[in-house]
């Protein structure tokens, strides 16, 4: 019995397979099925999809190539150019990518100048903010943020509100 396929079920119909009816597969086609979906959920991709890190990295990433090139606008020549620039920003960090390219290009810059300061601390700042969004208390502070936040009309019609002004005006 399975609680993934419907087929055992007597109310089952194969209707919106093509040509109405299932596959007739090999047995070689079967174990490689079994080997790609063995690979998927035993050993360590499990807890990756369990978590959703492959999509939460995913989604990020676009969030950064639509930063670097929105949707709205139409780019004719540079579109690639922007998405390429987006995911090196992302892969080594701001202030890593920004040196790196500046070294492609020929740019000469002092190591002790603004400009290596500014990125070194750009990289700082960002690995600070990714270590300090890992921590449990951040985790505590924002489940309960957004907590109080959904629930803030119920808080305000409740009875039990400490929030009230003149409390003791009310029995008085």
């Amino acid at each position: 019995m399975s609680f993934t396929c419907n087929a055992h079920l007597p109310t089952y119909s194969a209707k919106f397979l093509p040509y109405g009816r299932h596959l007739d597969l090999e047995p070689e086609d079967i174990s490689s099925i079994q080997r790609v979906t063995n690979k998927q959920i035993l050993g360590q991709n499990l807890p990756k999809i369990c978590r959703l890190s492959a999509t939460n990295k995913c989604e990020s990433l676009h969030q950064t190539v639509f930063t670097y090139a929105p949707k709205n606008t139409t780019w004719a020549r540079n579109f690639t150019t922007l998405c390429h620039s987006a995911v090196h920003t992302s892969t080594h960090g701001t202030g890593s990518s920004s040196s790196l390219i500046a070294n492609k290009v020929s740019v000469r810059w002092d190591h002790a100048g603004p400009f290596h300061r500014k990125m070194t601390q750009l990289d700082r700042l960002r690995q600070y903010h990714s270590l300090r969004k890992k921590t449990k208390k951040y985790k505590t502070t924002r489940h309960f943020g957004k907590k109080k936040k959904m629930n803030r009309k119920l808080r305000q019609l409740s009875l039990y509100n400490n929030e009230r002004e003149n409390r003791a005006n009310e029995h008085a």
